[in-house]
């Protein structure tokens, strides 16, 4: 398990990267929702429900 959080840990913190080189604006709630579907389902937040 420790090994799953820390990939989605580093996944994360590449995906606020990325989304930081976006030109302005930037869409909090439309990265979030991204943000949601990348996850998976078992983890919290994820826009998905478990199965």
């Amino acid at each position: 398990m420790e090994m799953a959080v820390r990939m989605i840990a580093d996944g994360s913190a590449g995906a606020i990267l990325a989304w930081l080189r976006t030109p302005a604006p930037r869409i909090i709630d439309a990265f979030l929702a991204l943000y949601g579907q990348l996850l998976p389902a078992w983890f919290p937040f994820a826009d998905r429900p478990s199965t």
